[in-house]
């Protein structure tokens, strides 16, 4: 496969990037069209959350239960925050428009801080993400002993999961941090940011990293290959488990089409949150033994980042009952089956 002009190059070891002119191509079009797409789940994220604090004293036949809502905010704030680190390390220096300015960035530059908050966010978003899903299931199965459980666990799990990810991401902040040129299909002078902690050079090795180090990038990769697939193996069997409870659901009389609809709701965007989990596990193995179509991978990854952060904000908030307003005074305290 034909390379792009110095693929996988740092470009502080090369002068001709600091005389490097922006040029226009669709990678700049595709950035342009997900901010614009990253806006509206600004707007939608928003909405929501003012309306469920707005009315959250109130009883509708479609309340969310307060776990399930706020488990879904810690996962979609956790993604919107990755995806601000997404935009700063990665998806604006796709389009070639900061290359000059980095081209003699030194390895200790504090946007090493940067990238070791990329990672913090990635791993605490999914981390979330499980959480979500885990929550949504005990509060759908409704008895006393798996409520105490969601309950503790709603708690305890956020701590746990912001002390660990902050753990794993260290590494990202000791290394320095590398700006690397890469290969088609995106042009010459397309960078992103990276730490030396899981930067290899595929194909030229112009960084002589010590055999530690190779072992270090290579168990690195292979840990986050595992975490995904925790994650999306934790999702996929969580999201299996209430299709199924949902369609048993489907059978009883008791449920009126407004709580089907909300339970369908949040169902759905379950089986949402999975694809792009599953197309991050494809990415993470093409990365370990495809190498060579890493680039092709970065691409597909904007998809699939994008898939997650954005559709899920606009799917849930348009498409829940709780959000069309037919809210009555409330009467009742205690959570219904119907309340998740």
């Amino acid at each position: 496969m034909k390379q792009s002009l110095n693929a996988y190059s740092l470009i502080n070891t090369l002068p001709e990037y600091q005389k490097f002119s922006y040029h226009f191509d669709y990678v700049t079009l595709i950035v342009l069209a997900t901010i614009i797409g990253f806006i509206l789940t600004l707007i939608s994220t928003s909405k929501s959350v003012l309306y469920y604090w707005k009315h959250s004293a109130q009883n509708s036949p479609n309340t969310i239960h307060p776990y399930v809502f706020k488990s879904f905010v810690y996962m979609q704030v956790s993604s919107i925050v990755y995806t601000v680190f997404d935009f700063t390390i990665i998806r604006i220096p796709l389009t070639s428009v900061v290359t000059s300015y980095f081209s003699t960035m030194e390895s200790g530059s504090p946007v090493k801080y940067a990238v070791a908050g990329y990672y913090l966010f990635e791993y605490i978003s999914q981390l979330f993400t499980v959480l979500f899903c885990l929550i949504r299931f005990l509060i759908f199965i409704d008895s006393k002993s798996y409520l105490k459980t969601s309950s503790l666990i709603f708690r305890i799990c956020p701590v746990l999961a912001i002390i660990i990810c902050f753990i794993a991401c260290i590494p990202h902040s000791l290394y320095g941090v590398v700006v690397i040129q890469l290969d088609v299909p995106f042009q010459y002078g397309a960078i992103v940011f990276t730490s030396t902690a899981s930067f290899t050079n595929v194909k030229t090795h112009t960084v002589k990293l010590a055999k530690f180090d190779n072992w270090f990038q290579n168990n690195l990769l292979i840990g986050r290959f595992i975490y995904s697939g925790f994650v999306t193996t934790s999702i996929l069997l969580l999201s299996l488990t209430m299709l199924w409870k949902l369609r048993s659901l489907k059978k009883l009389s008791t449920n009126s089409n407004q709580n089907m609809r909300a339970e369908t709701t949040l169902t759905i965007t379950m089986f949402l949150i999975l694809i792009p989990s599953v197309l991050n596990q494809i990415i993470i193995f093409i990365s370990l033994f495809a190498r060579s179509y890493t680039s092709y991978t970065i691409l597909i990854r904007l998809i699939s980042v994008d898939y997650r952060v954005n559709i899920v904000s606009w799917y849930f908030y348009w498409t829940h009952p709780y959000f069309k307003k037919n809210i009555v005074p409330k009467t009742i305290n205690a959570w219904s089956v119907t309340n998740c």
